[in-house]
């Protein structure tokens, strides 16, 4: 961990796949907490810095989880705002 010029302190996250993150934050408190939210996401298997977009997401919901519906529900899925 280190105090940044811009007074923030900063501290790098080792992933499990071997990627690094940095965290950032005003207090050394919050740093450590930052630091262990990002590593129980890591363990928790959830895709940290992913940048699928939410349209993509749906689609790929729709159709692991929803493919099984009648036609009608399903358009009523698709036309949902």
């Amino acid at each position: 961990m280190k105090k940044r010029k811009d007074g923030r302190y900063q501290k790098k996250v080792t992933l499990l796949d071997g990627r690094q993150k940095l965290v950032y934050s005003r207090t050394i408190a919050e740093v450590n907490q930052a630091a262990d939210a990002l590593r129980d996401q890591d363990r928790q298997g959830l895709v940290v810095g992913d940048a699928t977009t939410v349209d993509k997401w749906a689609k790929t919901w729709f159709a692991t989880y929803k493919s099984d519906l009648r036609a009608n529900t399903q358009a009523m899925y698709r036309n949902a705002y």
